[in-house]
């Protein structure tokens, strides 16, 4: 390992202003990337060559730290309890900005801390085309932390591809998370946007939302999971022009009092429920298409659903079931081809057992019974003519509260 002063040298005759006038500092294997950073001035990018570095890194000052591309130059932790990038402001500066690109980091598996990259406190960070994998936890956020993932890879990670605490945020972009056992992970407030991702393969959860958090979902696919989407507690998700397809258990799952706006969304060949909405929890279903799942959409317990202009077809079970004393608005849908009913109330005689003592209304839905085209196998609705309305341009209730 080269001295710190052999290093500052090195930097001062190799180092150089790049076209935006930042200072460059490069480094190759067997220099120490602590010590440039250590000595780098204000902005300046700290230049990785292409090799292997075992190091863990603090971050406290603003600077650019970018690789040759991931696979090409990789950052290994020496120590396995410690983030192996690890950025936070330091005592003298409330607010530390911090790029980090085109790296593979790995290793990070201790009892402490298992990140590969930790942003915390008021620290920004941008997180650009790196591969985060074989770590226990990848990307975490806490505090007032902020990031912005872009054309990441984060995968084979054995817990979190990402987590997110208290009221950090974050922005993830044209990322692949892939492999680990929940994808996303956000609780207490934190707040993550999501845009055109894949999300595949996870082991557990696709995106789990727990407490107050929040999620925005657009243009991404979720798939291969236990559970697409999990919302629980108060938390509230936006998932809209999603693809949510081929989890094992539900597609998206809203419990205790999580809310849900699903639209322009496909929730396709989720072996259990492609949507349910249970105890106190509210979901919104707009213009999507629910379509090859075991049971279409559900809802239980005291859940309130709106389900308008949906397409819900070819269930295993029925296209949508309301149980207990769910209420639900069903409007200007078509729910055809199911196995079982179109639409049914969980209870006699439709099934064996249960009483339903919610709220149902709509109009306008295309709902086909036996001997009509597409029918529903088992009938149109369930209880008929108890729900006969719902084909009805005038439409109706029927109130067992």
């Amino acid at each position: 390992m080269r001295t710190g002063t052999w290093l500052f040298l090195t930097m001062v005759l190799a180092g150089g202003l790049l076209a935006n006038g930042a200072y460059t500092i490069t480094v190759e294997p067997g220099d120490s990337i602590q010590a440039a950073i250590d000595t780098a001035p204000e902005g300046a990018v700290v230049c990785m060559g292409e090799g292997v570095w075992e190091e863990n890194l603090l971050i406290t000052t603003n600077l650019t730290l970018r690789g040759q591309g991931p696979g090409r130059t990789v950052l290994r932790a020496r120590e396995t309890d410690r983030p192996v990038v690890w950025i936070s402001p330091s005592p003298w500066r409330q607010l530390v900005e911090v790029s980090v690109e085109e790296l593979t980091v790995t290793g990070a598996r201790g009892s402490f801390d298992r990140s590969a990259i930790l942003v915390e406190e008021d620290a920004r960070a941008t997180i650009v085309t790196c591969n985060i994998s074989g770590n226990e936890w990848g990307v975490g956020l806490w505090g007032m932390a902020r990031a912005t993932l872009v054309n990441c890879t984060i995968s084979q990670n054995s817990s979190y591809g990402i987590w997110i605490l208290e009221d950090a945020r974050a922005t993830i972009i044209n990322t692949d998370i892939s492999q680990n056992e929940c994808a996303i992970w956000l609780t207490h407030s934190a707040q993550v946007t999501i845009s055109e991702c894949t999300i595949a393969d996870n082991s557990f959860t696709g995106i789990q939302l727990e407490a107050s958090s929040r999620a925005a979902v657009t243009e991404s696919s979720i798939s291969g999971s236990e559970v697409g989407i999990w919302l629980v507690d108060s938390a509230e998700a936006d998932i809209s022009n999603c693809r949510i397809f081929g989890n094992s258990w539900y597609g998206v799952w809203i419990v205790a009092s999580a809310k849900a706006l699903i639209s322009g969304s496909e929730v396709l060949e989720n072996t259990d429920v492609g949507v349910s909405a249970e105890d106190v929890s509210r979901v919104r279903n707009v213009s999507s298409t629910i379509s090859r799942n075991g049971v279409g959409l559900q809802v239980k317990g005291s859940a309130d659903a709106v389900i308008m202009d949906c397409t819900i077809s070819h269930s295993r079970g029925s296209g949508i079931l309301l149980g207990d004393s769910a209420q639900c608005l069903i409007k200007e849908n078509r729910v055809f081809k199911n196995e079982q009913y179109g639409v049914a109330l969980l209870e006699s005689p439709c099934f064996d057992s249960g009483v339903f003592s919610g709220h149902v209304s709509g109009s306008g839905n295309t709902i086909p019974s036996l001997g009509q085209d597409q029918a529903n196998q088992l009938g149109g609705v369930c209880p008929s003519p108890g729900l006969d309305f719902l084909t009805t341009s005038e439409g109706g209730e029927a109130d067992r509260r």
